[in-house]
């Protein structure tokens, strides 16, 4: 055969060289085509690499939109339950909790100066012009992001002492107390029904020197309509102040909004104060309103700040605090050239911050405490689904090292894959975030799906398989001996310890508004731990079931139970999420089983019944009429005798007498958990009275209670903290009330009612029933103890909490199930080997069934066990460390339930969710090609 020399000549052996001298080689085009031809032959091998089972490829992908989704939405949803709850609970503050006011401070009169102008107006410039501009002055100084909510400031002078004007025969009214105030804002407020506002002229004083007197002339008043309707006053008419003089009433206004927050420190302005006492009768309260003018007799000033707490949020509430305090601290000098007058102004608004901030740190560090571990179970399955695609490709990609690639090249083309899956799959988890959670812009939203787009590609670049196209076996011995595996098992046990000691070290501190990023990662490094211990300790477990199945007969046993011991690497992934996944329900259930047990348990001592009034006296034939209401079960009324004295030892403390008939009592409360009445009946023979101390009191010994002028001995039968229902205070006595009056002789008419209804009442018949015991007590405050449990439940902070337990149970449940799957997949290739070579030896049809079940079982059962242990034994490091109080609104934490029947729920779905996994493993396997299978093997 000929073959052409490299000359070109024909023949079998090469023609002679030419002897003339070589032309030096010059590109041209066939140097040009080779060079393209090289380039081209690359790019499907690229393409090919890129394209090989995409289904892996796509897994990835969910993995990263899912990762990427949840570290979005987690601080986004962080941010927006804060400020939900800083806005809800900066709402339910009253204008004089919240205000900055200064009360009861003496007045200093005089025009504004001009370095201060003052806004009022024109005919009370002389009055309060320099404590008007003072306070402007001072308010334009406050820094952001105080300043934002505080609004201008307020005045007011008043009387310290009421006047007492004479009655009209046609009021029903016995008695009329005016309060003098000056205001010069007031008709800002408020529209002059009729007659004229008081001027400067209407003053009843003499601006002479030597003492101040009154001059025999009328002081003229302004009243609201309401007062001066129902005390029969018209305009124009004079009335007798008992030692004041003369009043005439020159106007009438009425409230442009009687629920205007202005109304808080002007009490009994925009309507009158009426309180109708058996002794005295109708007694009416009502605010004065005089023209400008200095009077020494208004010998009180009032100053406040109206705070707006709408644009403050829940990142500020830390600078506004210390502001505020900043603020308070020092006196306010309001002269401008010299200190003319001081104030001490104060507020209970920081107090209510630092509460809101405890709230929201509770809050948050649960909520983080709960995502940590989903995130955990992502990343593991990302790594789970970036193996599949690594063993996937390695046929390829060792082609792809044959034909020339490097090492470098290999790695970096999956690191380009992995950097198209992540992006993609971080930019769609980013736009779902924003979807899901509509709220600002924060540029640290963007690290969490940063970090989950660079994921995919940094995890594929690691896991290059080797250059060779022989495979590499996992399953051939029972235990790695890989010493990086011992090392990061070593560090991941050191992490997760140290972690914890340091958290129970600290304690429930006060980290402000955030979360607190040490105690959120110990759960989830607890769960690694254990899940780690658990992948070496499992291998140890099947070594005696290994050697009792290989005793008995039949194989399908021993060889399941044997591979069951290889592929340890293999099953770690899948090990880990069910734990975490297990881990995070349990805790998810305890957690929220104890919040609203706490909650409904706080609500019952708060209330002590389904029904509770207090205000009017509540007698016996008004106690009978609301035994007679249909829906009432039982129905029984409280004491509260103050002053009294506590005497134990040498101490004697003051305290509140709580009077009850205990069986009433015993009958109403019959529901009320953590209660049971004792009998308080007096003892036949005259001894001490039995009685009920609140644990406040530290006795010593005997112990007696002086009420009434007379001293009790008691008999303490227990002590508690609080008596549901009835103690309002810390330090109480609980006695029965007709023994004690049998003592002191005196007749103790109660103010509460407490009510049981009978349980079959629906929600809308209680509202009848509700409605007509407040028609039989009268006007009086009327709390429902499930009306109380629901507007707490309403709370974002409660809202908040349980939208996280249920998404981070759900979240976890998806990632555990996924693990699973994915570990199957991985598991496939080793699987099918063995069954298609049991097959040809004559394996039986359950055979896969046996196999595939002792394989997954051999981790899923020990995680189980230990994800359900860890998940009983989290809320003990959460309880210790996160204030649960922010849940329950109580004065101490709740303690932990543990629901047996929530518990096995939640763990029978992960047994669900395993089995489902065993089944489908071995339907597939039943479907194996033997003769495929084995072609395919290259070992």
């Amino acid at each position: 055969m000929s073959r052409t020399s490299a000359a070109g000549s024909p023949g079998g052996s090469y023609a002679p060289r030419s002897s003339s001298p070589r032309t030096p080689a010059v590109p041209g085009p066939a140097l040009a085509a080779r060079r393209t031809t090289r380039a081209e032959r690359r790019v499907p091998v690229v393409r090919r690499v890129l394209a090989d089972d995409l289904r892996a490829g796509t897994v990835v992908l969910l993995v990263t939109v899912v990762a990427a989704l949840l570290l979005a939405v987690w601080p986004r949803a962080v941010q927006v339950v804060s400020d939900d709850i800083t806005s809800h609970r900066l709402a339910a503050t009253t204008p004089i909790t919240r205000d900055i006011s200064s009360s009861n401070q003496t007045p200093y009169y005089g025009a504004s100066r001009g370095t201060a102008p003052s806004a009022v107006p024109d005919e009370w410039e002389t009055t309060f012009g320099l404590l008007d501009g003072g306070l402007r002055q001072a308010h334009d100084a406050l820094p952001d992001p105080l300043r934002a909510g505080v609004l201008d400031p307020r005045m007011r002078t008043s009387a310290r002492g009421d006047v007492v004007i004479e009655t009209s025969e046609r009021s029903d009214v016995a008695t009329i107390n005016l309060r003098e105030t000056q205001d010069p804002y007031l008709a800002e407020h408020v529209t002059l029904t009729e007659g004229r506002w008081p001027t400067i002229d209407d003053s009843p004083l003499a601006l002479a020197e030597g003492p101040v007197e009154r001059t025999p002339q009328p002081v003229g008043i302004a009243l609201s309509a309401a007062a001066a309707e129902r005390l029969a006053w018209d305009v124009g008419q004079t009335r007798q102040a008992f030692g004041r003089g003369d009043f005439v009433l020159l106007g009438t206004y009425t409230a442009d909004d009687p629920d205007e927050d202005y109304w808080y420190h002007t009490p009994s302005a925009a309507e009158p104060a009426i309180v109708d006492s058996i002794n005295v009768g109708v007694v009416l309260t009502a605010a004065a309103y005089r023209g400008p003018g200095i009077d020494p007799f208004l010998d009180r000033l009032d100053v406040w700040f109206d705070v707006d707490p709408s644009p403050y949020t829940s990142d500020q509430l830390s600078d506004i605090s210390s502001q505020l305090r900043g603020f308070t601290a020092a006196p306010l000098s309001y002269g401008v050239d010299q200190p003319d007058g001081t104030l001490k102004l104060s507020s209970e608004l920081p107090g209510t911050l630092d509460t809101i901030e405890r709230d929201i740190s509770a809050t948050t560090t649960v909520v983080a405490l709960l995502a940590a571990g989903p995130v955990a179970g992502l990343g593991l399955l990302l790594l789970a689904a970036v193996r599949v695609i690594a063993s996937r490709r390695r046929t390829a990609l060792a082609l792809a090292r044959a034909r020339g690639a490097s090492g470098l090249q290999v790695r970096g083309l999956l690191a380009v894959e992995g950097l198209l899956l992540g992006i993609a799959g971080g930019g769609l988890g980013l736009l779902g975030a924003v979807l899901l959670v509509p709220t600002a812009f924060a540029p640290a939203v963007l690290v969490g799906p940063l970090v989950a787009a660079l994921a995919p590609a940094v995890m594929l670049a690691a896991s290059a398989p080797p250059a060779g196209l022989r495979g590499v076996r996992q399953d051939s011995a029972a235990r790695s001996t890989s010493w990086l595996r011992g090392v990061w098992e070593v560090l991941v046990l050191a992490v997760a310890a140290t972690a914890t000691v340091l958290v129970l070290r600290r304690g429930a501190e006060d980290t402000g508004s955030g979360a607190d990023p040490l105690l959120a990662a110990t759960p989830a490094l607890l769960a690694v731990a254990t899940a780690v211990v658990v992948a070496r300790i499992a291998p140890l477990l099947l070594t005696p079931v290994v050697r009792l199945a290989r005793s008995r007969r039949g194989a399908l046993s021993f060889l399941g139970a044997a591979s069951a011991t290889r592929d340890r690497r293999g099953q770690l992934a899948p090990l880990v999420g069910l734990v975490v996944a297990v881990t995070v329900a349990v805790l998810s259930t305890v957690l929220l089983t104890t919040v609203r047990t706490g909650l409904e348990t706080q609500t019952w001592d708060a209330i002590g019944a389904d029904l509770r009034s207090t205000g009017p006296i509540v007698d016996e034939d008004t106690l009978a009429l609301v035994r007679e209401v249909p829906g009432v079960a039982a129905a029984t009324t409280a004491t509260e005798v103050s002053p009294a004295a506590l005497s134990t030892g040498d101490d004697r403390l003051q305290a509140r007498v709580l009077l009850v008939d205990p069986a009433d009592l015993a009958q109403v409360q019959q529901d009320v958990p953590g209660w049971t009445v004792p009998d308080l009946a007096a003892p036949t023979d005259g001894g001490p009275l039995p009685a009920v101390v609140s644990s406040r009191f530290a006795l010593e010994g005997g112990a007696t209670v002086t009420v009434d002028g007379q001293v009790v001995v008691l008999d303490v039968v227990e002590q508690r903290p609080e008596v549901p229902g009835v103690s309002t205070t810390s330090g109480w006595v609980l006695l029965d009330r007709s023994s004690l009056a049998d003592l002191t002789g005196t007749t103790y008419l109660p103010r509460t009612l407490l009510v049981r209804l009978d349980p079959t009442v629906e929600d809308a018949d209680r509202a009848v029933v509700v409605a007509r015991v407040g028609e039989i007590t009268g006007p009086s405050a009327v709390e429902v103890q499930a009306d109380a449990v629901g507007l707490r439940l309403d709370d974002p902070t409660l809202a908040g909490l349980q939208g996280a337990l249920l998404v981070g149970t759900l979240v976890a449940l998806v990632v555990g199930a996924s693990t699973i799957v994915l570990g199957e997949v991985m598991a496939t290739g080793r699987r099918e080997r063995l069954v298609a070579v049991l097959k040809i030896l004559g394996m039986s049809a359950r055979g896969p069934r046996v196999i595939t079940t002792w394989e997954i079982a051999s981790w899923a059962v020990p995680s189980l066990v230990a994800g359900l242990a860890l998940g009983l034994a989290l809320p003990v490091l959460v309880a210790r460390t996160v204030d649960l109080r922010a849940f329950t609104g109580g004065a101490t934490a709740p303690p932990l339930v543990y629901d047996p029947a929530a518990l096995l729920g939640v763990l029978g779905v992960f047994v669900v969710v395993v089995g489902v996994c065993c089944l489908v493993s071995a339907a597939l396997g039943r479907r194996v090609s033997s003769a495929a299978t084995l072609r395919s093997v290259q070992e």
